[in-house]
Parts: structure tokens; C-alpha cells; sequence
């Protein structure tokens, strides 16, 4: 995720400093990596990621009927996830891709993204006796999932309220140590060879603060790109989580006559995302606080 330094350098909030040496860690903070640097105990947290391989073709049932969609992703990490949880043993703060298929069902909300051969096969199929198919998912994958809050083991929306506090950009920027450091994917799909449908996360922690990006990515070629984050800060003498979450987009169509090449170099960049960032339009954004203790 990339920020603005004075003077519109770009910066992004994340690779800087991702390896703090021993001299440039507070030994002050006492932390503990867990095994395999699969993550880290910290102040009153265990935050760790989970990470295994694709699924495979009978976990991929499993799966499809547990979240009620009949198609998935081609490559579905479904046993990823990212976790907080807290010492007071009641509440756990997840990014999991169980939960984050459930919002790829339709819901008539978003109007569908038709690629470009859409209407020729629309008129070649008028007045033949076609059956439609049952649908029942976003074929592009969109999902406008905010993270699991769960409370004494159950899903929760309990202790969450708006806000109209900001994550602190300027504090991140700062040179402090990366105490822990990690990101995964949740699903990719390259959509029919149409574009590319991406969920991923990443984090930091530093000896005051945890840092995290939920970043759903969306490129229909010839037709849109569609970018939703949601961002994750805590500050460890905090009692609440802050969230920020956007989603944006805009039709290739517009973002060419805006003047941004979209080549294909540019698609095949794994940064593709924060390049085109700013030729997108907003369209919902949310920000809350989760507070731990209710």
C-alpha cells in the first residue's frame, strides 16, 4: 500500500525497513518470533500467520459447500488466514478466506461486469432456446470482506462503532523496527484469461503498533479494475482496533483518457495496483473501531 511523501514521492508503508537489525530493535519492547517465523507474541497479542498449500480437489467440495458457491477460485489457499488474538482469551480479530468467499455471493448490490464479448454473444444467442445457468456468485470474485471479529469463539459484530479517526500514516512512515513480517494469499483466479481476480494480505508489527493490509484486486481486461482495502492498525496502549476500508474503481476506458498506460508491462507488474491507484474513483468507504473488550 502506497502513501504520498511531501512533494507526491511515493512511499509504500511496508518494504522500507522490513529487516531491523539487533542494534535497531528496542530490546526494551520483549517480544517472542514463534516457531518458523510463523509469527510473534507481543504486549498482550499472538499474532500469526497460517499458511498452507492450495486445496486440493475433495477439500475444494468441502469447501464450495460450506460457503455455498458452486465455482472457486482456481487457486484457493482456503486454510490461510491471518490471526489476532488477545491474552484475555475472549478475542480473536481474523483474515480468512472461508469468510471472505462468503462475500463473493450475489446480492444485486454491484451490477455485473460483463467482459467485451459479452453483447456479440448476447445477439448470436437471441431467439435460440437457451437455458440460463444458475448463478450464484460474482464471476470477477469480488469481495467487500472486512476481517472476522470473533467473541468467546462465536462471530461478533458486538463493540463496533464508526469513527471518523484516521490510521496514523505519519506514524508508520517512521524508521522503526520491523519486529515481524509477512504476507499471504488468500485466493487468485485469472478470470478465464480475462484479467485477474487477487485476495492477499500483509503485516508488520513494530514494538508499539501492528500494521495490516486486506487487499482485494480486480483487473477485467478491456473493461475495469476494481481495488478494495481494508486497512488494520492497533496500537498496543490502545483498548479498540481501527479499520479503514475503500473500495474503488473505474472503467479501462476512463483511466485511458485520464492519461495512464495501461500496457502490458504494466500487467504483468506485481505492483499493478498502487500504479493505477490514483485513477480510480471511490466508491464506499468505511472506517470503525473494534473495541476488545465489551
Amino acid at each position: 500500500v502506497s502513501t504520498q511523501r511531501n512533494g507526491g514521492q511515493s512511499f509504500d508503508i511496508f518494504s522500507p525497513f522490513m529487516n531491523a537489525s539487533a542494534e535497531e530493535t528496542n530490546q526494551d519492547v520483549p517480544f517472542e518470533l514463534l516457531p518458523a517465523n510463523a509469527g510473534i507474541n507481543i504486549s498482550q497479542w499472538k499474532i500469526h500467520a497460517h499458511k498452507c498449500a492450495m486445496l486440493n480437489s475433495i477439500e475444494r467440495d468441502y469447501f464450495s459447500d460450506k460457503v455455498g458457491i458452486g465455482s472457486l477460485p482456481v487457486m484457493l489457499y482456503g486454510k490461510n488466514f491471518l490471526e489476532f488474538a488477545h491474552s484475555n482469551g475472549s478475542f480473536v480479530f481474523q483474515l480468512n478466506a472461508i469468510d471472505a468467499m462468503q462475500g463473493c455471493k450475489l446480492t444485486g448490490q454491484r451490477d455485473p461486469v460483463l467482459v467485451p464479448a459479452a453483447n456479440l454473444w448476447a445477439k448470436k444467442k437471441h431467439g435460440e432456446d437457451v437455458k440460463p445457468l444458475a448463478i450464484d456468485h460474482d464471476w470477477t470474485f469480488t469481495t467487500t470482506y472486512r476481517g472476522s471479529v470473533i467473541r468467546q469463539g462465536n462471530p461478533s459484530e458486538e463493540g463496533i462503532e464508526s469513527t471518523t479517526e484516521s490510521i496514523p500514516i505519519e506514524r508508520l512512515k517512521r524508521r522503526d523496527p520491523i519486529l515481524w513480517y509477512d504476507e499471504l494469499t488468500l485466493f487468485e483466479d485469472e478470470l478465464d484469461d480475462n484479467g485477474t481476480a487477487t485476495l492477499s494480505c500483509k503485516v508488520r508489527v513494530m514494538p508499539s503498533c501492528v500494521f495490516a493490509l486486506l487487499r482485494f484486486w480486480l483487473r477485467v481486461d478491456g473493461v475495469l479494475v476494481r481495488l478494495i482495502d481494508t486497512r488494520i492498525f492497533h496500537s498496543f496502549d490502545s483498548n479498540y482496533i481501527l479499520r479503514e476500508h475503500q473500495e474503488k474503481e473505474n472503467s479501462f476506458e476512463k483511466i485511458l483518457q485520464a492519461g495512464f498506460l495501461m500496457s502490458s508491462e504494466w500487467q504483468l507488474d506485481p505492483n499493478q495496483a498502487d500504479a493505477v491507484s490514483s485513477y480510480l474513483v471511490t466508491k464506499r468507504s468505511i472506517t470503525d473501531k473494534i473495541y476488545i473488550d465489551v
